[in-house]
């Protein structure tokens, strides 16, 4: 059943300053002063007896609802940063939000922050909400997946154990988790999103996929996600080896979707037509033409996905709407998908 949305917006949302170009396609109850730093216990060293364990390295209060953590992560042998949002007036525990970036992930302001943060309003519109929103920064073209093989440009890439299982602990007791948990993300993150949500059952109470490509073995999601991780130096079958085996349908949120039977889901598109109420800057409005033309794809795709749950009998929420690829239209986005969101995180 494919359920219509039909959350409006008000205000001005604030534009995006980058579109992907054609060869890239495409979280809290820590108590600080601002730009203090909070220590946390060493990580263990890689290889060491306790290195299966993520460990908080540091969280640093950068405003008063946002803040820098750095994580040591065993899987990908490294440390990761994130941005974690908490409320300004915090209420107990909460739920947690995962929030994806697109192709880029933060790569081209060398991994400073979350696109999420650089382009939208997301830490403004999340201020005054009882919810921990966790935007993971780095990894472009990823797909917040684990690669079969360590690839020469892009390097080890194991997101979907750092984000099921590695941050899941750590992130809850740092800040006051409750054990309720959404995922959502724009273009890949979309994808990477769905494709989480669908391989680990019950672990995520809500996810959303903004112009996601989430039928990825059509040949418009393989080309697609071929051209994302090719245009960022990487090789493709690296990921889950050559397009059309068996895993990439293991990954493919079309192929299981039955993975994602009790998780409420929204979804949504542009068709590639510009919308008046979404103010554009500049540089968007040069990005136009890309910019439609690249989410008319990935509402192909969208549709592709949609049929798959339909035969599955998956409830969706659909929201198709005027729109281009780019970041202001996401930021609209999170905001029509939030209330479905809040209520399957909050229902007991």
């Amino acid at each position: 059943m494919i359920r219509r949305a039909t959350a409006s917006v008000s205000g001005v949302i604030r534009s995006s300053v980058t579109v992907m170009t054609t060869a890239t396609l495409a979280v809290t109850g820590v108590t600080a002063v601002a730009g203090a730093v909070v220590s946390a216990p060493a990580a263990a060293a890689p290889g060491s007896a306790t290195a299966a364990r993520a460990s908080i390295l540091s969280i640093k209060k950068v405003t008063t609802t946002r803040s820098r953590v750095t994580v040591y992560s065993p899987s990908m042998r490294r440390t990761i940063a994130l941005d974690v949002l908490t409320p300004a007036a915090r209420s107990g525990k909460r739920p947690t939000l995962y929030l994806l970036d697109g192709i880029d992930a933060g790569s081209s302001t060398n991994f400073a922050q979350s696109d999420w943060l650089r382009a939208t309003d997301v830490e403004k519109f999340f201020a005054d909400k009882q919810v921990t929103v966790v935007l993971p920064i780095g990894g472009p073209a990823s797909y917040y997946t684990d690669w079969n093989r360590t690839d020469p440009t892009l390097g080890r890439y194991a997101w979907e154990t750092l984000l099921t299982t590695e941050l899941r602990p750590v992130i809850e007791a740092a800040f006051d988790g409750n054990g309720r948990r959404a995922l959502a993300g724009a273009s890949m993150g979309a994808s990477g999103a769905l494709t989480l949500a669908a391989r680990h059952p019950g672990q995520y109470r809500a996810v959303a996929a903004f112009s996601g490509c989430l039928n990825l073995l059509s040949a418009e999601g393989t080309a697609v996600t071929v051209t994302g991780i090719s245009g960022k130096g990487g090789n493709p079958n690296n990921m889950w080896g050559p397009p059309g085996s068996a895993g990439w349908r293991a990954h493919d949120p079309s192929t299981n979707v039955k993975g994602l039977r009790g998780t409420y889901v929204y979804v949504s598109a542009g068709d590639g037509r510009g919308d008046s109420g979404v103010a554009l800057s500049p540089t968007d409005k040069i990005a136009a033409p890309i910019g439609a033309a690249y989410e008319v794809g990935a509402l192909t795709c969208t549709r592709g996905f949609l049929s798959a749950a339909t035969r599955a009998k998956v409830p969706v929420t659909f929201d198709l709407h005027r729109g281009y690829h780019m970041w202001a239209f996401w930021s609209r986005d999170i905001k029509r998908a939030w209330p479905g969101i809040d209520k399957a995180l909050s229902t007991r």
